[in-house]
C-alpha cells in the first residue's frame, strides 16, 4: 500500500527496476503533481479561502494556491450576498465606471481578485476555489489525493519517467494514468465510499500493470 511520499518513491523505483534513477524520482513526482493540477477535478481539491477587500482599492491578493473560483461571497453583511463571478474580458466591459459600492462583480487575473463597484468599505469575502494540491517532499509526505486516490500519482510518476528510459510500459503508464484521473473526476460525495475502497481493493488496471511488470 502506498500512503506516504517515501513509500511512493520505493514502489516507482521498483516498478521501474532502475536503482541508478532514484535520485530522479522527486522530479517524476513533481512533473506528475503538475499535471495533476491541469487535469484533476476532484472535491478534495476544493478549498474555502477569506480575503477583504479595501476601500477604494480595485484589487484583492488572491489564494496562491488559487486554480479557479467556484463560489464568491461577501460575507460581513446579513445575510451573505452572492458576487458574480466573470471572465476577464467580461469583467473590464462591464466594470467602466469608478463608482463605489458593494462589490456585485468579480474576476481573477493573475495573483488577484478584482471587485466592481469599487468596494466603499471593508468586506470580508469568502471564496470557495479549487486549488492546487499540497506537493509531496520529505517535510510534507502526504496529502489527500496519494491518501484517496495512490494510482493517480503512481503511474502519474511512471508515466513522466520517460524523459529518462525508454521503456515500452510508458504508453500503458499514460493510459493508467488517465484512466485513474478520469475514475478520480467522477467521484462524489455519494461515491465517497467507492474512493476509499480504490486504496485497498486492486482494480482491474491495476492488476494490468501488475502483470506487464512481472512479465
Amino acid at each position: 500500500m502506498i500512503s506516504n511520499y517515501s513509500e511512493l518513491r520505493v514502489a516507482v523505483v521498483s516498478i521501474l527496476q532502475r536503482a541508478d534513477l532514484t535520485a530522479d524520482v522527486p522530479n517524476m513526482i513533481q512533473l506528475a503533481e503538475s499535471q495533476i493540477n491541469q487535469r484533476l477535478e476532484s472535491r478534495f481539491l476544493e478549498k474555502i479561502g477569506s480575503i477583504t477587500t479595501s476601500i477604494g482599492v480595485e484589487t484583492v491578493s488572491a489564494p496562491a494556491d488559487l486554480l479557479s473560483v467556484k463560489n464568491v461571497k461577501l460575507t460581513s453583511v446579513t445575510p451573505y450576498e452572492d458576487i458574480e463571478v466573470t471572465t476577464p474580458d467580461s469583467y473590464r466591459k462591464r466594470s467602466e465606471d469608478r463608482n463605489t459600492a458593494r462589490p456585485s462583480l468579480c474576476t481573477a487575473i493573475g495573483t488577484s481578485f478584482y471587485f466592481h463597484p469599487l468596494p466603499d468599505a471593508a468586506y470580508t469575502v469568502s471564496i470557495v476555489y479549487q486549488g492546487r494540491i499540497t506537493a509531496l517532499s520529505d517535510s510534507s509526505t502526504t496529502n489527500d489525493i496519494l491518501t484517496f486516490f495512490p494510482d493517480v500519482y503512481l503511474y502519474g510518476t511512471l508515466a513522466n519517467a520517460a524523459p529518462y528510459i525508454n521503456d515500452p510500459r510508458i504508453p500503458v503508464w499514460r493510459d493508467l494514468f488517465m484512466s485513474a484521473l478520469d475514475g478520480a473526476n467522477k467521484s462524489d460525495w455519494n461515491q465517497g465510499a467507492n474512493a476509499v475502497l480504490r486504496t485497498e481493493i486492486p482494480s482491474a488496471l491495476n492488476q494490468l500493470s501488475y502483470n506487464i511488470y512481472r512479465g
